[in-house]
């Protein structure tokens, strides 16, 4: 995973350094693998070092009261030029905030990486919808989208590290294959866990669970 991007960006400089960074048809060419892969590496870092932290717990962690209402807006702001590039809706069917208690950093990241795929594995005119629930014994934050959705045989292993469904679309939409892991862990670590109902076709939803008690 990391010697793809980097063998791309040393054979793009290699190629520009033997002439191309003088020939104007294709110079910038070039140039954009590098940045674009440039960016998918420094993704992919920063996603290995977050998983590394989170396996090791080696983060002296304070749970207080996080609102997962203040979470969704936030996840949504930070991904809206995203969603309107892709033509796709983004809501949150919720009028109530919903506390739990947690790290505010971890449960944050885990909301973006089911949003964020919700968004890339969405086509055009698609939607997808945040909904928090909850009962005595549980809070729920529910990710639902309209896209590509899901096969069973692939359900059981999506939360392992760098298995991607789709290879192709995961990497020209900048993902990492770690996104899912660093969820179950975020989970994890809230002594919570995450559910997945999808079907090909029909969209996926994505359920992270945290326990009152």
């Amino acid at each position: 995973e990391l010697k793809t991007p980097l063998s791309v960006i040393i054979s793009s400089a290699e190629t520009l350094l033997n002439g191309a960074v003088n020939d104007p048809s294709s110079n910038m060419e070039f140039v954009s693998k590098i940045e674009r892969h440039s960016k998918n590496l420094s993704e992919l870092i920063k996603d290995i070092l977050d998983l590394s932290n989170l396996e090791s717990k080696k983060e002296q962690i304070k749970f207080i009261k996080v609102d997962l209402l203040a979470i969704a807006k936030a996840c949504i702001d930070e991904l809206s030029e995203k969603a309107k590039s892709r033509n796709i809706q983004v809501r949150i069917d919720s009028r109530e905030s919903a506390e739990v208690f947690g790290d505010e950093k971890h449960i944050k990241r885990a909301v973006i990486n089911l949003l964020d795929n919700a968004l890339n594995y969405s086509d055009s005119g698609g939607n997808v919808v945040i909904e928090i629930s909850g009962d005595s014994l549980n809070t729920r934050l529910r990710v639902k989208d309209t896209g590509i959705g899901v096969s069973k045989e692939h359900i059981r292993r999506i939360f392992e590290r760098f298995y991607r469904i789709d290879a192709a679309r995961s990497r020209d939409t900048g993902g990492t294959g770690l996104g899912l892991a660093i969820v179950k862990h975020v989970m994890d670590l809230h002594k919570g866990y995450v559910l997945v109902e999808s079907e090909p076709g029909k969209g996926s939803t994505f359920t992270l669970v945290f326990p009152k008690s």
